[in-house]
């Protein structure tokens, strides 16, 4: 049987600092989509955890100015990342931010965009 592939709360980002960090020292790529930073963790207290790989993602206002448009955007990438996860490092963390783009792509294409991004920045294995 396949392991489970969820996205628990444990694998988002939520500190400031942990995205001003990484937006400083993590390895950049850009695609049509999206930006990416990728960084390894080096935390202390979690590499005691049974480590997953980590993400974080914005989606400003420019991209899309309605709630209900950000929000669908942070689905697909929540998505794409939980269903891929099992192909990242365990110790990376990543911030996926969402282009500004005239017309919204398929899921099929963001997915091929996110996924060249990760081997790109060298997160996948």
């Amino acid at each position: 049987m396949e392991p489970k592939k969820r996205l628990g709360s444990d694998q988002r980002i939520r500190r400031q600092t942990t995205f001003k960090n990484l937006v400083e020292r993590g390895q950049f790529a850009r695609g049509e989509f999206f930006y990416l930073w990728v960084a390894k963790r080096d935390d202390k207290r979690q590499a005691t955890l049974k480590e997953k790989p980590m993400v974080g993602i914005v989606v400003s206002r420019k991209t899309d100015p309605t709630a209900v448009g950000r929000n669908l955007w942070k689905r697909r990438v929540r998505e794409i990342f939980r269903e891929h996860q099992a192909r990242l490092f365990p110790e990376v963390i990543c911030l996926v931010k969402v282009r500004h783009v005239q017309k919204k792509p398929s899921f099929s294409a963001a997915e091929e965009d996110l996924v060249k991004l990760f081997k790109k920045a060298g997160a996948w294995v």
